[in-house]
């Protein structure tokens, strides 16, 4: 049973930018329907998040459900696992250990990094704000609300690196004499991530 509609309570969605998938188009924007391959070996991750969006969006049509979707792009911060596999945290681990640091592909695809305590500030924010927080239409229906004001890319456009340069800079910073060394690119790996988020700005004031 959902019992959410009844109880004004609010659910906030932490989706992601893999939704969008290898886009097509720079930088993403919420309206943008994605380029996501459904049979790849990314696809559980990227539909996942996909059916997780839509499944939000039938509460909210069918129960009145107050939903907030936030597609958070890369971020990083302290106390993360060494071994989770994510851009950061492998890096950064290898450089240390003098390790060698292996990019798929020749580098140049980006990914924008976001610090952990601004993504955090973003979702409680989302979640705080009000139906008739600035341009969204607080007699609009529960979907269309979450759909034209509440779901929100969290990330930050302004550090939009590639990977090999991001693996650059950790070796000298870190005085690390880890190789940088090429393999070949992984299927489906996006070669540009950057969010726009006019439209936290706007309805959150967030950046």
């Amino acid at each position: 049973r959902v019992h959410g509609a009844s109880k004004n309570a609010k659910f906030i969605l932490a989706s992601s930018s893999e939704v969008y998938g290898d886009p097509l188009r720079h930088p993403q924007t919420e309206d943008y329907f994605g380029n996501v391959n459904s049979v790849g070996p990314r696809a559980c991750y990227d539909e996942g998040k996909r059916v997780a969006e839509s499944i939000g969006m039938a509460y909210a049509a069918e129960k009145g459900v107050d939903v907030r979707i936030a597609r958070i792009f890369n971020s990083y911060g302290p106390r993360m696992s060494v071994d989770d596999g994510r851009l950061v945290s492998s890096v950064i681990y290898s450089a240390i250990q003098n390790k060698t640091i292996k990019i798929y592909g020749n580098g140049d695809h980006t990914r924008s990094l976001t610090y952990v305590s601004d993504l955090i500030r973003g979702l409680r924010d989302l979640m705080d704000a009000e139906p008739k927080a600035p341009h969204c239409d607080p007699a609009a229906s529960p979907p269309n609300r979450t759909a034209q004001c509440f779901l929100l890319n969290l990330g930050d456009p302004r550090y939009e690196l590639s990977v090999a340069e991001f693996a650059h800079k950790v070796v000298s910073m870190t005085h690390s004499s880890s190789r940088v060394v090429f393999a070949p690119s992984r299927m489906d790996d996006p070669k540009r991530r950057k969010p726009d988020i006019r439209r936290a700005m706007r309805v959150l004031n967030w950046k």
